[in-house]
């Protein structure tokens, strides 16, 4: 059988401890800087409605589109959603009209009908 022996290192280990009631004085200057914040935010779009444009875009090229409200910030879009860029959604409503709506500001999509 072995015989375990301790390992070497124990003994060479040193730590220093700091009482309870020492007080460390610290010469260095202290210099703080400060971080300041972007001024210029990137707003994220949630990904759950960029995933639906992506699918009603897909059904509208298909030759199935579907009726949904396009819910903004401040507005309400019945239509079609036809296409997108990087910015912008292009909803077509029932007059042919195409208004061009921005995606950071779409708060949800609601499917109104779905045609066969």
């Amino acid at each position: 059988m072995k015989e375990s022996k301790p390992l070497l290192f124990i003994q060479s280990v040193k730590t220093e401890t700091k009482g309870k009631y020492q007080t460390i004085y610290d010469s260095r200057d202290i210099t703080q800087t400060r971080v300041h914040p972007s001024r210029t935010v990137d707003k994220e779009i949630d990904p759950t409605i960029l995933r639906k444009i992506e699918l009603l875009i897909n059904r509208a090229n298909d030759g199935q589109p579907i009726l949904c409200n396009v819910i903004t910030k401040h507005d309400q879009y019945k239509g079609l959603v036809t296409k997108s860029d990087e910015e912008h959604i292009y909803v077509k409503d029932e007059q042919e009209e195409i208004y061009e709506v921005a995606l950071d500001s779409i708060r949800e999509i609601r499917i109104i009908r779905i045609d066969y």
